[in-house]
């Protein structure tokens, strides 16, 4: 029988990989003793907290977004409506306001934990507006609508006339003012919608 001499840096290695192989078995119930200290362990992460959105249901839905235009339409009467995130910017009080600041009411946003004096709480991801793309602010966007119109209060819609002149914030959408969507997409869409394709 051959025999073999293992290296010192060889035997090191081996005892490496044995632990490292079971290290990577551990999961929520079988960890090593105090590794729950270890704030970065993965048995030690959890799934981030979000402010839970206003979610209103009504007549108006949702058809499509594309890259910061959407279209929505009210399915008691087919009507359709346009907008863009450009008619939600607004400058007041030395802030700057855009279309997420709008609908934040409706957004899930996530959270994160801070501390103070008396403990902690939680209070949104300084980057949240990060992660919210054009399907989130069309949601948003409809229970916003059904919200307004609940409350008593007017959308804001407009004719193509007044579009052009940059009032309103929804554009109602008809054969004559198709024309002012920007998303051939979204004006593929408002033609099928209209029954004109």
């Amino acid at each position: 029988m051959a025999k073999y001499r293992v290296t010192e840096a060889q035997l090191q290695k081996i005892f490496e990989d044995l632990e490292m192989k079971r290290l990577s078995e551990y999961d929520n119930y079988n960890y090593p003793m105090g590794a729950d200290a270890d704030p970065n362990a993965p048995w030690n992460q959890s799934e981030p907290n979000y402010k839970d959105a206003k979610d209103v249901s009504g007549n108006y839905v949702t058809i499509a977004s594309d890259r910061g235009e959407y279209l929505l339409k009210n399915k008691e009467n087919n009507q359709l409506f346009y907008t863009i995130d450009d008619v939600f910017d607004e400058y007041t009080g030395g802030r700057y306001y855009d279309i997420k600041d709008a609908l934040y009411d409706y957004l899930n946003i996530e959270q994160q934990e801070e501390a103070d004096e008396d403990g902690k709480y939680l209070t949104d991801a300084d980057d949240w507006k990060d992660y919210i793309d054009s399907d989130a602010l069309l949601y948003a966007l409809e229970s916003y609508m059904n919200d307004a119109v609940k409350s008593g209060e007017t959308l804001d819609v407009v004719d193509a006339d007044k579009w052009q002149d940059g009032e309103g914030k929804f554009l109602l959408v008809t054969p004559e003012s198709i024309g002012e969507i920007m998303s051939e997409k979204l004006k593929t869409e408002a033609n099928k919608q209209l029954g004109l394709s």
